[in-house]
Formats: C-alpha cells, structure tokens, sequence
C-alpha cells in the first residue's frame, strides 16, 4: 500500500515537473515562429536563412518527438534530465546560431543596397556617355555633309570654270579667224582698186559693195564676241545672235559624221541651241545630252529625268527643258549642268513644251487635252487651258501674243496668250494628227506635218491651208515627227518612217534633196543650225547624223 502511494507520489510530481519544464519552451517555440514570418517576407532575397529557418522547425519536430518520449520514460529521471539538458544547450545553440544569420542577413542587405546604388551610378555615368557619343555622331555627319555640299560646289565651279574657258577659246579663235578674213577682205579689196583702170566700173563698184558689208560683219562679230568676253555671263536674244551671226544657206550634200547608238535606247527628239555651237538629243533613256554641233562629240550629260524624254527646247544657251511620259517638265541649267527645277500639273505623256521668245514662260501641251503656261522663273503653272483634242506640238507666235497648238483631231488651235483663251480653231488642216506646227518668219504662216503623210502650209490670215506637199515615198515617221524650215526659209525638210530625208524647195515645193541609206529606222526628228551650214537627224533606232 505504501509502495503504491509512492509510485502516485512520484508520477505526480513526475507530472507538475514535465508541465513546468513544457511552459519554459512555448516563449522558445513563439520566438522561432516570429523569426519565420521575418523569414518569409525576405525569402526572396535571403534563400539561404529561409533554408536554415526549416532546419530549425525540423529540429523543433524532432525536439517535440523527444519531449514525447520523455512522457513515457517515467522510469529513468536521471536519463530525462540529460536529454532535457541537452536539448537545452542545442536549443541555445540554435538561438545563437540564428541571431548570427540574423545579423548576416543584414549585413548582406546592407551590402545589397551598396551594390543597387553603385548599380544606379553606373547606369546615369553610361547614359551621360551615350549622350556624349550620339552628339559626337551627329556633329561628325554634319561635318561630312557639309564637306559633302562644299566639295559638291567646288566640283560645279570647277565644271562652270572648265566651260567658260573653253567659250573663252572658242571666241578666241573666232575672233583670229574673222581678223584673218578681215585682211582677206583687205587685201582683195586692195586688188580690186589696183584693178579699177582694166575693169568694168559698176562691176568693181558692186565687188567693192559686197567686200565692205563682209568687212562690217566682221567687224561686228568681232565687236559682239568682245563684248561677250567682258560678260560671260550677259544674255544674247536670237535676234541679236542672227544680226550677228547672218545665215549662209547651203543644202546638205553628205554625212560629215555619224554618231552610233549615242543613247542606251531610242532617240525621241533634237533641238538645235540659238548660237548653233551644240544640239540637244533625247531618248527612252531618261537622259539629255548635250553634244558639240562641228565635230559631233558629247560635251555633257543631264540626268534626273524620271523617264523618257519626249520633247526638248533651248534658251539662249542658259536653260534646257525636256517633256516626259509621267506629265512632268524638267529644266535644267547649262552652265551648272544640275537639274533647276520640276513642272507639273499633266497627267501622262507630254508631247511637246517650248520657251517663249523672252525664256521668261513656257508653253506645253499633252495626251490629257491640257495645255499649260508655266513662269521659268517661280516654277507656277500660270493657266491651264482645255481642248477638244490630245495635243502633240505648241508652239509661241514670235511676238510671244499667241500659242498654236496642234491636235489629233487635225485641227489648229490658236490662243491668245494675254487672256489667256481660245480665239480661233483652224479644223480640218489635217485628215489624221498634226505631229508639229512652225510659225513661219513672217507671222502669217503655219507649216505642219501629220499622220496623213502629207506637209502643209496654212494662210494665218484667211485661216486656210495654201499649199500641201506630198510625196509618193515620205511617210510621217513618229507622232512627233516634225516639219522645219530651212534657216532662210528657202527649204522644209522632214524625215521619213522609212528612214529617208527629203528636202522640198519652198518656190517650186518640188523634192530638192532626196537621202536613202543612211538611216535604218523612222526619223524621229530633224534641225538645221541656225548659220545654216548644217543639218542633224537622229533615228529611232540610236542613230545621229550631222549632214554637210
């Protein structure tokens, strides 16, 4: 009995003990929870403490299965006494233990927040640089633009120098020349007065005549070239040019030189300059070259056209135009070679553009059935006139008063360029499209070509055609194919679509001229120089032929 007492005895002190020693361990278990929740707000960026937290609530497990343990080894005290004093001293450790990752953790926090701000230094330091490079990249690429532009320059003046020189020596040798004629003169006029006793008087009085006017062209070639000289740069009317420069008309005889396959693809048009030093060709190839009229060979080349070149004029010597297929004029200048400006407002093909006599306007006419007036200067379309008709040529009446214009449906149409607006319609000149119209010296005569193989010159005072030219083997070559007086008006020439040139004389209109031969494909277009010394053709099929 008394041994039983004792038993309950002990288990129940065994029991207060165990109780007492279960209540020191829950501020223990309070404390781990706590650093936990520490734990999970930083386990992003403490991976290795939340690790070693789960150490812990593992060792806490293994230390609550031991505490179990100990409730049921009630027989051995002094055994439970070591274990709970073990599990003391390693909860101590673990405390400790975590107090030292604690402060780690801090540390590397710390460190962390060091790194992020060198991190932020580094990335304004970088975009400072950057800034600086970008700067340094766009000044560079300005300089080299501006050396671009300057060298660009350079090159043009060097160009303009280059051309003035050689005008400088061609009238340099021009004036040797005419000094040379102009002791010929002399000394055959010396001759003749020698001669005075032993010939007829009225026939060495009209030798006399003729050898003092040759004497006063010469000098006054040589006074206009002087003056030139002084002002390269001054502008000459073609008035002024053939007062000067007087026509001496010959009819071609043979082919002083042929250009072979001088573009890349078909030749379209030809214009002759007003001193007669150059002509101009077009084609296909979307190029205007420039070539020297004495010896045939290319002096320059203008590019920028978008396409092919239908249509070309020249303005005393400064300006060259040229009529595409996409309803834009381009204008380019001689003297820097550089295309000047653009004119639009055609829709399509243009078939023909022309300079007033002053080059101040410009006049053109195309497939829309639109003609235009264009000031050179601001580069405006002034006035847009409608016609019944597509337009293949237009032309200025020589006191710059009216346009004529010509169509597919065979008529002319003439507008007065002041107003401006239709003041007369000529029907019927035609039985097929008119591909060109040229005001004759005297303002009072139109001469045309046309699809219906026949050349006609038409009364602008009656409004009527006066006399057609026709021949059993010409044949119109293109659709702006042209018609054109010889520069004394003594002659028409036109090229044929079998490649043949005839020449008409204007008083008998019977054939003066007939070549075969030469070319192979239509001729698209001829001119005369203005001294009337020669003739160009150019063909279709890449061909020039400068005609002696």
């Amino acid at each position: 009995m008394n041994s039983n007492s004792f038993q309950i005895e002990i288990l129940q002190k065994l029991s207060q003990r165990n109780q007492s020693e279960k209540t020191k361990f829950i501020p223990i278990y309070q404390i781990i929870q706590q650093t936990q929740e520490k734990n999970e707000e930083n386990k992003q960026k403490q991976k290795n403490l939340q690790q070693f937290i789960l150490t812990i609530i593992s060792e806490n497990n293994s230390f609550k299965t031991h505490v179990e343990s100990l409730q049921k080894r009630t027989t051995n005290t002094e055994n439970l006494s070591k274990e709970i004093s073990q599990l003391k001293n390693e909860q101590e450790k673990l405390i400790q233990s975590l107090k030292t990752k604690t402060e780690e953790a801090k540390g590397s926090e710390n460190k962390l927040t060091v790194l992020k701000t060198k991190l932020e230094n580094l990335t304004n330091d970088s975009n400072e640089i950057k800034a600086i490079w970008n700067k340094s990249k766009k000044e560079k690429q300005e300089k080299e633009e501006k050396f671009i532009k300057f060298k660009t320059e350079f090159d043009n003046l060097d160009k303009t120098f280059l051309s003035l020189k050689s005008e400088l020596q061609k009238m340099q040798n021009l004036i040797e020349k005419n000094q040379t004629e102009l002791s010929e003169l002399i000394e055959t006029n010396k001759h003749i007065s020698e001669a005075i006793s032993s010939s007829s008087l009225n026939k060495l009085l009209q030798e006399m005549s003729v050898n003092e006017e040759k004497m006063k062209q010469a000098d006054k070639r040589n006074s206009f070239i002087s003056e030139a000289q002084k002002n390269v740069n001054g502008k000459v009317t073609v008035e002024r040019l053939k007062s000067v420069f007087p026509v001496i008309f010959k009819l071609p005889e043979k082919p002083l030189k042929t250009i072979q396959k001088p573009h890349e693809n078909d030749i379209l048009c030809l214009k002759y300059s007003d001193d007669g030093l150059f002509f101009a060709t077009g084609g296909s190839d979307s190029i205007v070259k420039i070539w020297d009229s004495k010896v045939g060979t290319l002096t320059q080349e203008l590019t920028g056209a978008l396409s092919g070149v239908n249509c070309l004029d020249v303005t005393l010597n400064e300006h060259v135009l040229g009529g595409g297929n996409e309803g834009k004029i381009d204008v380019w200048n001689l003297n820097t070679g550089k295309l000047s400006t653009s004119l639009t407002g055609h829709v399509g093909k243009i078939n023909s553009a022309r300079f007033s006599t002053d080059s101040k306007k410009i006049v053109s006419g195309g497939g829309d059935r639109s003609i235009r007036i264009y000031d050179l200067k601001t580069g405006y379309c002034e006035f847009s006139l409608s016609s019944e008709s597509k337009c293949f040529c237009v032309t200025f009446s020589r006191d710059n008063y009216y346009i004529f214009s010509s169509h597919f449906d065979g008529a002319i149409r003439i507008w007065d360029f002041r107003s401006p607006k239709l003041t007369h319609m000529i029907p019927n000149v035609h039985s097929k499209a008119i591909t060109s119209v040229v005001v004759a010296k005297d303002g009072d005569t139109l001469l045309t070509n046309s699809c219906d193989n026949s050349i006609k010159l038409t009364d602008l005072r009656m409004f009527d055609v006066v006399k057609t030219i026709t021949h059993p083997e010409y044949k119109t070559g293109i659709l702006s194919s042209p018609a054109i007086f010889s520069p004394d008006e003594s002659y028409i020439a036109a090229g044929s679509f079998y490649g043949s040139i005839f020449i008409w004389n204007r008083s008998s209109y019977k054939v003066e001229k007939k070549f075969d031969n030469e070319h192979k494909s239509p001729i698209t277009s001829v001119d005369w120089s203005p001294d009337g010394q020669h003739l160009v053709s150019v063909e279709r099929k890449n061909r020039i032929i400068i005609w002696n």
